[in-house]
C-alpha cells in the first residue's frame, strides 16, 4: 500500500512539473488584446489518450515539448473559423476557434502545417519554442454524394472515388448505401473520378467546382459491356509475369480507370488481368463511353507505361488487338548493393520496359527491351535514379552488370511539390529527378563524384565520397 501511494505521489509531481512548464511557455496572441483570454482548439481525443498512457506518457511528459499557434484568416480577413489543421498528414488534429485561432502542441522536429489536405507550411521546432503560423487560406467547403446505378437508381456501394483538383487531390470510400463524403476542400476546380464499381460499370467522371457552400453531387454509373482486347506477339516471360494493369486515358489525360480498388476484378485489383493462351485478357475494364483514348499496359506494382496505343470507343471492329513490339531480352545482374542502399528500390527500367525489383533481388530479365541505347534507371515512388546505359539490338540476349562502385545517396524530405533534379557537374547530365507531387526524394545508389542539384531553377553544387549519405532536409527547408 506505501508503495502505491510513493508512485501516486510521484506521478502527481511529475504533473505538476509539466503544468508549470507548460504556463511558463504559454503566451498571449500576438493579435489579442491585452485583456482578452486566448482561446485554442482541443486536441483530437486519440491524441489525447495516447500521450497520457502508461510509459509513453512519463517520456512525454520529461521531454520538452514545442508549441505551434495562429490565426487563419480568408482574404477578406475574416477568421477562418472551424476548419481542422493539423501536422503530418493528420496527426496532432484540432481545429479553429470562433476567431479562427488555434494550437497544437507538438514534439521537436520538422513538421508541415495542414488545414484539411491543404499543405500550407513546412517549418523547424525546437524544444520549448513556441512557433507562430499565422496563414491567410482560401475558402472552401465539404463535397458529399451518393453513386448509384443509371439504370434504376440503387446505391452503388463500392469503390473509392478519387478526386483531382487546383489545390488538392484525395480519394475516399463509398458506404454500403452508395453514399460518401470529403470533408473541408479548398475552393477551387475539382473533377470526381468513381473507378468500376461493379461488374460491367464504367469508370464516370464528374467535374465541378467548390466555393463556400457545401457541394452534393449525385453521380449515376452506366453498365458497358468490357473491353475485348487481345495481345499479339507476347513475351514467354508473360506467361508466368501476368498480371498487367490496363488503363484507359481520355485525350486530356484522364484516368478511365483507376488502379487499385476494392471493386471485383483480377488478382490484384480491378483493372489487373491475366491472358489465356491466345493473349485475351480474361478481365479487361469495361468499354468507355464514346470518343478517343489511349490504352497503356502497365506491370503489376509498377507505374510506367510498358506500351501505349490510341484506340476508338465504340470500336467498329470485334476486338482491340494490341501487338507486343520486337526487342531484345536484356538481363541486369549484380543489383545486390542496388537494393541494399539507400531508400527501398521498387523497380528497374530499362527504357520502357520495366519490372518489380524485390529487395534481396541479385538479377532482373527485361523481355523484349527495344533497339537502341536505352537508360537503365531506378524508379519507385520517390524518385528516378540513372543507373547506366545499355545499347539493345533488335533481338538476342543483352547482358549488363551494375557498377559496383554506386553506394552513395542523397535524399530529402518535406521539399513539398518542387522540381528537383540532380546533374553530373563534368558534363550536366541529368543523373536523377524527382516527381514534383512527391513530398521527398531518395537519390541512391550514386557514385562517388561532384553533382548539381537543381531545385526550382536554383543550382546546389555537392561533392559526394564513396559511401556518403547526405540528407539535405534542413537545407532545403530554408
Amino acid at each position: 500500500m506505501r508503495g502505491r501511494i510513493l508512485l501516486a505521489a510521484a506521478v502527481a509531481a511529475v504533473a505538476v512539473v509539466a503544468m508549470l512548464k507548460f504556463g511558463r511557455t504559454l503566451h498571449r496572441s500576438q493579435h489579442a488584446a491585452p485583456d482578452e483570454q486566448v482561446q485554442f482548439g482541443t486536441p483530437r481525443p486519440d491524441e489525447v489518450a495516447r500521450t497520457t498512457s502508461g510509459d509513453e506518457a512519463t517520456a512525454e511528459l520529461a521531454e520538452e515539448r514545442g508549441i505551434v499557434w495562429g490565426r487563419l484568416t480568408y482574404e477578406d480577413a475574416s477568421p477562418a473559423a472551424g476548419l481542422p489543421v493539423g501536422l503530418e498528414y493528420g496527426h496532432f488534429m484540432t481545429s479553429t476557434d470562433a476567431a479562427g485561432r488555434f494550437r497544437i502542441d507538438a514534439p521537436p522536429g520538422r513538421h508541415g502545417l495542414y488545414v484539411g489536405l491543404l499543405d500550407v507550411e513546412t517549418f523547424e521546432l525546437r524544444p520549448g519554442q513556441q512557433h507562430v503560423a499565422d496563414h491567410v487560406v482560401p475558402r472552401g467547403a465539404s463535397v458529399s454524394g451518393v453513386v448509384v446505378a443509371a439504370e434504376d437508381g440503387a446505391p452503388l456501394g463500392r469503390g473509392w472515388p478519387c478526386l483531382y483538383g487546383d489545390r488538392v487531390n484525395t480519394m475516399t470510400f463509398v458506404r454500403d448505401d452508395g453514399t460518401f463524403r470529403f470533408g473541408w476542400i479548398p475552393s477551387g476546380s475539382y473533377h470526381i473520378l468513381v473507378p468500376n464499381s461493379g461488374p460491367g460499370r464504367r469508370t464516370e467522371s464528374i467535374t465541378f467546382v467548390v466555393e463556400s457552400t457545401d457541394v452534393v453531387l449525385r453521380i449515376e454509373v452506366p453498365i458497358a459491356p468490357p473491353l475485348r482486347l487481345r495481345l499479339e506477339n507476347l513475351p514467354s516471360e508473360w506467361r508466368q509475369t501476368i498480371p498487367l494493369y490496363i488503363e484507359i486515358r481520355d485525350e486530356a489525360g484522364r484516368r478511365h480507370t483507376v488502379p487499385p480498388s476494392n471493386a471485383i476484378g483480377g488478382p490484384h485489383g480491378p483493372d489487373s488481368t491475366y491472358l489465356d493462351p491466345t493473349g485475351r485478357a480474361l478481365n479487361a475494364p469495361p468499354t468507355p463511353v464514346p470518343g478517343k483514348y489511349v490504352l497503356r499496359l502497365l506491370h503489376v506494382a509498377w507505374s510506367s507505361p510498358y506500351l501505349e496505343t490510341p484506340f476508338e470507343s465504340p470500336r467498329r471492329d470485334d476486338e482491340l488487338v494490341v501487338r507486343i513490339p520486337d526487342g531484345a531480352r536484356v538481363v541486369v545482374s549484380q543489383l545486390r548493393e542496388v537494393t541494399s542502399t539507400l531508400g527501398r528500390l521498387n523497380g528497374l527500367a530499362v527504357g520502357t520496359a520495366c519490372e518489380y525489383l524485390y529487395p534481396d533481388s541479385t538479377q532482373v530479365v527485361l523481355p523484349r527491351v527495344p533497339a537502341g541505347r536505352q537508360a537503365i534507371s531506378k524508379t519507385n515512388t520517390w524518385s528516378v535514379v540513372l543507373l547506366g546505359h545499355v545499347d539493345v539490338p533488335s533481338s538476342g540476349d543483352v547482358m549488363y552488370v551494375v557498377d559496383c562502385d554506386l553506394d552513395a545517396g542523397i535524399s530529402g524530405a518535406m521539399v513539398g511539390d518542387r522540381a528537383i533534379q540532380l546533374l553530373r557537374e563534368a558534363d550536366h547530365m541529368l543523373v536523377a529527378s524527382k516527381p514534383v507531387s512527391s513530398p521527398q526524394f531518395v537519390f541512391s545508389p550514386l557514385a562517388a563524384g561532384h553533382y548539381i542539384l537543381v531545385v526550382d531553377g536554383h543550382r546546389i553544387p555537392i561533392a559526394l565520397n564513396a559511401r556518403q549519405v547526405i540528407d539535405l532536409s534542413d537545407q532545403l527547408a530554408r
